[in-house]
């Protein structure tokens, strides 16, 4: 793998999280897309399990459908299996819940501020 194509995979990898929904075809007309659950992220590369109807299945090494690795058509690619990020983020979602327990702690620390203004001006 050549410079810039790591550089480019890198990009695609580095923002999934262990938990984000995929959805995954092993089929080079992609006319069958089925939903996954990554359980792993690797460099140039993820697991995941994937819900096929009655049934869940690990894979590994699932690559994304814009690597450069990826040729439309090449069965032996697909075999591995090919994936498209999902509507879901775990990471977007983890990040809002610590924006807002930082605010209720900004927000704690005003309220308390604020109390012992109360105090002090009560006991004078």
């Amino acid at each position: 793998m050549s410079l810039a194509t790591s550089v480019s995979v890198d990009r695609l990898y580095k923002p999934l999280m262990a938990g984000d929904t995929v959805f995954v075809t092993f089929s080079p007309s992609k006319d069958v897309w089925h939903l996954g659950i990554i359980v792993n992220v690797g460099r140039d590369s993820v697991d995941a399990y994937i819900f096929n109807g009655q049934a869940a299945i690990r894979r590994t090494g699932i690559w994304h459908e814009d690597d450069p690795r990826v040729r439309d058509g090449d069965p032996a690619v697909y075999f591995r299996g090919v994936f498209k990020p999902g509507v879901g983020r775990v990471g977007q979602l983890a990040a809002e819940v610590d924006r807002l327990r930082n605010l209720v702690i900004q927000l704690q620390r005003r309220l308390d501020d604020v109390e012992k203004r109360i105090d002090r001006k009560q006991k004078q």
